[in-house]
């Protein structure tokens, strides 16, 4: 109870602040880096000068800003404890010599009983993630990256047009940034420039589907041993005032399907592959960023279940994110998008739109000690409602602390993620060494 109050008084705090800052005139911004340093922050990574490492200072000093320790403590309460588990993550980020950079983000988490994402209700187990772990070499006016990591596609966050290349990971908690669950693999990326030009190219050997728990199912296991390589590439052309890719990929399916043979009715986990052909575009508008991610995906499976050999149970589908980000005067800011498909095969039924929004505020008070967000989502498809509210506290620069109000209402059939109408908590205790 004294959470839910903690929560309460701060998201009322929230209300109340932002009412006062939106009174105040918005000022425009005319800032010719803007576009550039937006473009850098979504595409994930972190591209590196031959000189981007070399820093005047003591070994030692270096020694302490390459290592990170975090020791984590964590409380989701429902109708009852549903998740409590204490972990410990080590990031390592360092130089290696000059144009070559490496990272390492590794995980330890112990979850106790009862935990809903362990094989056996109620039984608990320690997890192990190595979440990042690469090495990205420049040399003249490009850059490899090679080992574990993601990548993001398209502008529209939380929007599955064309962020489809990195799986999304549904054991971890969505608050208010769609990166944090997104599930990595094994990949190399290369990256060159020329001028206002950016070209890539991607490729992993084994493709993924999302995660659901932290143990694989059969029907998983045996639907990822039917999937092979993914690749992939981009075109990207940046100006102050927009910026433009187009991109082309072949992929499998991030979820399976049971295809069940027509002769023997045998059923089998199936996760199909496709082509993707995407075209994004950002146009900035002083302090707004309007987006818009379009993708024309092939060979799409039309039902969860399919007759083997039926063409039928495959269609084109057309695919378009709309959104915008906006960063008022005093620093609100607000995302918002839409994500809606249909399929192309005229002989079906299946000719109206299906929709996803998705809408999101966040703001730093107190100097960035106190974060507060919203986060707020619906798909037409499953009729599903999500709403989260978060808060964080930094009581120094070593210790955060954590709060999240969490709603989901879900009609219709299961679903794996939200099984039923659910008002939780989550309380999460952090100290970074």
């Amino acid at each position: 109870m004294l959470r839910f109050l903690l929560v309460t008084y701060l998201l009322s705090y929230c209300g109340l602040a932002i009412c006062e800052d939106l009174l105040e005139q918005d000022e425009v911004y005319d800032d010719t880096s803007l576009l550039a340093e937006e473009s850098l922050l979504l595409s994930d990574e972190f591209e590196l000068g031959e000189d981007s490492h070399e820093r005047p200072g003591s070994s030692s000093a270096m020694l302490i800003d390459i290592f990170s320790v975090s020791v984590t403590r964590e409380l989701a309460y429902g109708r009852h404890v549903e998740q409590s588990n204490i972990g410990m993550r080590l990031e390592l980020d360092t130089p290696l010599w000059s144009g070559a950079y490496a990272r390492i983000d590794y995980e330890v988490t112990h979850f106790f009983s009862p935990e809903n994402l362990s094989r056996d209700y109620g039984e608990s187990y320690t997890n192990r993630e190595l979440n990042e772990a690469w090495l990205q070499v420049s040399f003249s006016d490009c850059v490899a990256k090679l080992g574990r990591q993601t990548l993001f596609w398209g502008r529209v966050e939380g929007a599955n047009a064309l962020d489809v290349i990195s799986p999304v990971d549904f054991t971890k908690p969505l608050l208010t940034d769609f990166s944090d669950i997104r599930l990595s693999s094994e990949m190399a990326l290369f990256r060159c420039y020329q001028n206002d030009l950016t070209a890539e190219l991607f490729y992993q050997e084994d493709a993924l589907l999302n995660r659901f728990s932290h143990f694989e199912s059969e029907l998983e296991r045996i639907a990822r041993s039917g999937m092979g390589d993914e690749w992939g590439g981009r075109l990207s052309l940046a100006k102050q005032a927009f910026d433009l890719s187009l991109s082309y990929a072949r992929l499998y399916a991030n979820h399976f399907s049971i295809l069940i043979d027509k002769n023997t009715f045998q059923s089998t986990p199936y996760s199909q592959r496709y082509e993707l052909y995407g075209l994004s575009l950002g146009i900035n508008q002083g302090s707004i960023m309007y987006e818009l991610d379009l993708a024309y995906k092939t060979n799409q499976l039309s039902s969860v279940y399919a007759l083997s050999g039926r063409p039928e149970n495959l269609e084109n589908r057309l695919e378009i994110a709309l959104g915008f980000e906006y960063l008022s005067a005093a620093n609100h800011q607000v995302n918002a998008g839409v994500w809606r498909f249909k399929s192309l095969e005229q002989d079906t039924n299946r000719t109206i739109y299906n929709e996803i929004w998705n809408v999101s505020w966040s703001k730093e008070y107190f100097n960035d000690v106190l974060g507060l967000s919203v986060l707020g989502a619906w798909s037409t498809v499953s009729e599903l409602f999500v709403l989260n509210l978060a808060s964080e506290y930094d009581f120094n620069d070593y210790v955060q602390l954590s709060l999240a109000l969490s709603y989901a209402s879900k009609s219709g059939s299961n679903d794996p993620v939200y099984p039923d109408s659910k008002l939780s908590s989550t309380f999460k205790i952090e100290a970074q060494f």
